[in-house]
């Protein structure tokens, strides 16, 4: 049966734990993961304090993929506004087939996810969703995020945007309402892994999950360790395609 190799990862703006930004060095973990599709978090364009303007495009070049970028917000640094949001790259027959702006509160940081249409080299289409939820303590963030995620699963269902597979960094735990949501409609991969922070990791905050819960078996899912190229390790699964 045909697999599809899936990674998540935060690339936490190229900066990694000994507070060098490197996309080179983030681009090496990702192809020794062998991902075919990887959902990216945390990306910066134009950003003042690193020497590559276009670090998506950089690492797509690096590895021979396509990349695709989703602008949640343009912040300042230095006095100088770059641009900030998620993205994914692709070794596969893909294109960008929408963009949702998720619900959120006054003065928090806007959120979005990108969906990807997919096909594989024997003609088998998937779609990809990434996403990065909303960073913030309290109930009301709780509920939050899990009214993100469900905008997302509404987004899919309308748009028959599925068999789908969503990555993204949550910022939830497994006992957390918004990952209880997601594990009622998703299946998901193995939740007992910590990914952050990458050095020590504690919490699992990052997911790799597809719906309907039959249309992949879950073939190998890891959490890949590396400690040093971003704050999150990343993770990785190889899905059976069930279709």
């Amino acid at each position: 049966m045909e697999t599809v190799r899936i990674l998540s990862y935060n690339l936490h703006s190229g900066g990694g734990m000994d507070g060098v930004i490197d996309y080179e060095r983030l681009a090496n973990v990702i192809r020794k993961s062998n991902a075919q599709v990887s959902g990216l978090q945390e990306i910066s364009k134009l950003r003042p304090d690193c020497n590559v303007d276009d670090p998506l495009k950089f690492m797509a070049e690096l590895l021979g993929q396509n990349d695709y970028f989703a602008e949640t917000v343009m912040p300042t640094y230095i006095d100088k506004v770059y641009h900030y949001g998620i993205g994914a790259l692709s070794a596969i027959q893909t294109e960008q087939v929408g963009e949702l702006e998720l619900p959120n509160l006054d003065n928090a940081e806007p959120r979005k996810a990108i969906f990807l249409k997919n096909v594989t080299d024997s003609g088998k289409t998937f779609y990809f969703v990434n996403t990065h939820l909303a960073h913030n303590d309290g109930e009301r963030f709780d509920q939050l995020r899990k009214e993100q995620l469900q905008a997302i699963h509404q987004y899919v269902l309308e748009k028959k945007f599925y068999p789908v597979i969503i990555t993204g960094d949550l910022n939830d735990t497994p006992n957390s309402p918004c990952i209880d949501y997601l594990t009622q409609n998703y299946t998901t991969t193995d939740l007992t892994m910590p990914t952050f922070p990458s050095i020590h990791p504690e919490k699992r905050i990052d997911y790799i999950a597809f719906f309907p819960c039959d249309a992949f078996k879950i073939k190998e899912s890891v959490i890949i360790e590396e400690t040093l190229a971003s704050d999150h390790r990343p993770l990785y699964a190889e899905l059976e395609i069930m279709y």
